[in-house]
């Protein structure tokens, strides 16, 4: 697969205007073969004269690396990345990353429906989808392909797109908070709910003083004479011969 070893040495003309127009290029592996990364960063910077390539296992790293440092330009990411797909992370690029990369996917079984994939998770955002390589592949061919892709006029700025790709992160921020206070009250509630359930003690004590204290009302009224006095004021009260008299049947 690697040309390393049989490529001619490139003259120290074509050497320094190739590392004038790419060494300040950042370039990202995104890959789980160390083998793999180790090879295709040598032929980087020894053939291209890119100088300022870093490389990473796993689509979480990937994510990290392209936000924090700004250099980065163009990726390489594999299909296969520990559980998750290239595509997938290529997706969370399109939605999390809000600056203009180029984009290689490489991948050990390249299909036509792969292809469609690479392409749509780069549709309509700041992604460039340059091409999609099958493993093992010519390093002379992607060699080409990056030039290319280097050299390529750039598109002009759509002002209208790059409004719409920070509205739509924002957007996407506040509906992540939002979710998150509506899990966070969720499960304030259920703590709650769950607390009165597991505390049927502390139910039966304000109950059982609810009843003491009714309990003790009626007692302290018995012992006063009030139930009595009040049967009495009842029977002799003067509103009573208002009343109509009844005669019995």
């Amino acid at each position: 697969m690697s040309r390393l070893s049989t490529l001619p040495a490139p003259s120290p003309a074509e050497a320094d205007s190739e590392e004038i127009s790419l060494s300040e290029v950042g370039v990202l592996i995104v890959d789980t073969d160390s083998r793999f990364q180790l090879s295709l960063k040598s032929f980087l910077a020894e053939y291209i004269g890119m100088l300022n390539v870093t490389t990473v296992r796993s689509a979480e790293e990937a994510l990290v690396r392209v936000e924090k440092d700004s250099s980065i330009d163009m990726l390489i990411i594999d299909d296969d990345l520990q559980g998750r797909s290239g595509v997938d992370l290529i997706q969370d690029l399109a939605d999390q990353v809000g600056r203009p990369l180029k984009i290689i996917l490489t991948t050990s079984s390249l299909t036509s429906r792969l292809r469609d994939d690479f392409d749509r998770a780069c549709a309509h955002s700041p992604l460039t989808a340059v091409d999609a390589l099958q493993k093992p592949f010519d390093y002379e061919a992607l060699e080409s392909i990056i030039v290319t892709a280097h050299e390529a006029e750039p598109d002009e700025p759509n002002q209208f797109l790059e409004a719409s790709y920070r509205m739509d992160r924002q957007l996407a921020d506040r509906i992540d908070m939002l979710e998150k206070r509506l899990v966070d009250t969720e499960e304030k509630l259920q703590a709650a709910t769950k607390k009165k359930r597991a505390n049927p003690i502390w139910w039966l004590i304000k109950t059982v003083f609810k009843l003491a204290v009714i309990t003790a009302i009626v007692y302290f009224a018995l012992s006063q004479g009030w139930v009595e006095r009040g049967l009495e004021y009842l029977e002799t009260a003067p509103w009573r011969e208002a009343l109509p008299a009844t005669n019995p049947e």
